[in-house]
């Protein structure tokens, strides 16, 4: 455990006594304790310039630390700077979901359209990200930053008081031409939004991320692109005005109209900023993009309404796709290519599972030997979920229903299932349709299943022998 160590805790008016507890726990802490809350920038802001460190590391308090995390992750700023020099300023680690082999963050990514997200969010962790590589930022629930960077770059804009603004920050640094790296071998857990599930409500959150982001667009892209950009959002917003009072959904009209009102109102001042931060401009747009752009494009693996992570074979695919591209290996492309296999065929419906269907296979008494199905399905307001213990993961539902009938079967067992009894009629396929051979489909399905059950069993949704996949 890495000693050389100054603790700063900044206390945004909390009244539960953890302030209390932490002097106990740390006498030596520096404690900066705020009457009220003055979000999240403010807080950080307020605790780097109480540091005197080289690094800063900035956590959140729902983080829990591997023993080696400071250690890695000071090795691996100091191996990137020997490596590209002063243009490297922080690092990201692997940021886990608490208690799940769930990817939380691997450092974080923008999309043109403004549009953020954290790299792997919602993926299961088989290694697909433990290859370090350049990233556009990182997550601010846990960043590794060198101290003097924020003399350079600013620090963190207040006015966002919570979400977007380690976006803005890191975004503000590439444009200046600093660099940012993952550091996946320090590893943490964190309990995803837990501040926010209990101090705010989703329209709040939801104002706060859309408000944001449209900030974040105007103040740093390129002008007049980011005025381009902008308004595609705002007509967006705009919509949902028009369309939620159409339907009498008042609250919704009064949020959207919210964002696009305070977006107007703030425009000249943004605009300033957009001009003093151009100045110094290093990195094009498209330049800060394209760092994202060079991994596999990331579909949607987390649901932020339900804080559950997606499990669908679409996500399974992404998966074993970064495997195949980072870590190499040819089980990895042949679980790729087999899963992709499965999942086109079930996408141009030439295999399904039907409701009748899997009524009259999940009637089947569970045999020795078997696969065990730990996981509950259920629906909530037009969702799928399936829960573990107190883990919820939102499925489609063709996967739920592979899941019922995996229950009592072998793996051998699935596959016949899938091949005899799931397969509809043949049809004329498409231009850009394949067939796969008969004699080949059973081989294809197997394989596929394999890795599916695997992923399955990463989860604990399933238990049984011969699902040792991933460990090989």
């Amino acid at each position: 455990m890495y000693r050389n160590l100054e603790l700063v805790l900044v206390d945004n008016g909390s009244s539960d006594g953890s302030v209390e507890f932490t002097k106990t726990a740390f006498p030596d802490a520096k404690f900066v304790c705020n009457a009220r809350n003055f979000g999240f920038a403010a807080a950080v802001n307020q605790g780097v310039r109480s540091s005197s460190g080289e690094y800063v590391f900035i956590l959140n308090n729902d983080t829990a630390l591997e023993p080696d995390c400071i250690q890695a992750l000071l090795d691996a700023i100091r191996q990137w700077k020997r490596r590209r020099g002063g243009k490297v300023i922080g690092v990201a680690p692997k940021i886990l979901l608490q208690g799940r082999p769930i990817i939380d963050s691997v450092g974080n990514a923008i999309n043109p359209d403004g549009t953020a997200y954290n790299v792997g969010i919602g993926q299961v962790d088989l290694g697909q990200f433990d290859e370090p590589t350049r990233v556009i930022g990182a997550c601010f629930a846990a960043a590794f930053i060198e101290r003097s960077a924020f003399d350079r770059v600013g620090f963190l804009d207040e006015s966002y008081f919570a979400y977007y603004e380690d976006v803005d920050w890191c975004y503000r640094a590439n444009v200046l031409g600093y660099e940012f790296y993952s550091a996946p071998g320090a590893v943490l857990h964190h309990h995803h939004s837990g501040s926010a599930r209990t101090l705010m409500t989703s329209d709040q959150k939801y104002y706060l991320i859309h408000r944001n982001m449209l900030r974040t667009v105007i103040k740093n892209y390129y002008y007049p692109g980011n005025l381009i950009r902008a308004a595609r959002r705002i007509l967006i917003h705009s919509y949902h005005v028009y369309d939620n009072s159409r339907r009498l959904k008042f609250g919704k009209v009064g949020l959207h109209a919210k964002i696009v009102g305070v977006t107007f109102l703030w425009l000249p001042i943004l605009l300033a900023k957009n001009f003093r931060q151009n100045r110094g401009r290093a990195s094009t747009d498209y330049e800060i993009w394209e760092i994202a752009s060079e991994r596999v494009p990331q579909i949607r693996a987390f649901d932020p309404e339900t804080y559950s992570p997606f499990v669908t074979l679409d996500v399974m695919e992404e998966v074993l796709h970064h495997l195949a591209l980072n870590v190499g290996g040819r089980e990895h492309l042949d679980a790729l290519l087999c899963v992709q296999a499965i999942n086109y065929l079930v996408k141009v419906s030439s295999v399904e599972l039907l409701p009748r269907l899997t009524a009259r296979l999940t009637s089947v008494a569970p045999k020795n030997g078997g696969l065990l199905v730990k996981g509950l399905g259920h629906r909530i307001g037009g969702k799928l979920f399936i829960t573990h213990k107190r883990d919820s993961y939102l499925v489609d539902q063709f996967l739920l229903n592979l899941i019922l009938i995996m229950n009592g079967r072998t793996l051998d067992e699935v596959a016949r299932v899938l091949v005899e009894n799931a397969f509809t009629e043949k049809r004329e396929l498409g231009p850009r349709e394949v067939e796969i051979p008969d004699l080949v489909l059973p081989q294809v399905v197997f394989a596929g299943l394999r890795w599916i059950a695997a992923y399955l069993a990463k989860l604990g949704l399933i238990e049984g022998p011969a699902l040792d996949a991933l460990a090989s």
